[in-house]
């Protein structure tokens, strides 16, 4: 009875790009029964953040 949702908002963004790139975030159930540890090694399929915008706030 729970669910997690997550909204994307912009202008001319590829449906089918973001649902690519998030469901290769998802764990198999091989890779889920391996535990934290394993987890913490596997290569992250997206690119690294630029936060220096994020943090520019004043």
């Amino acid at each position: 009875d729970r669910q997690t949702e997550i909204v994307f908002i912009g202008i001319d963004m590829d449906e089918d790009e973001i649902r690519h790139r998030l469901d290769d975030c998802v764990l198999t159930g091989r890779e889920f029964e391996k535990g934290p540890q394993k987890w913490a090694k596997f290569k992250d399929p997206l690119p690294e953040w630029d936060l220096s915008c994020e943090l520019d706030i004043g």
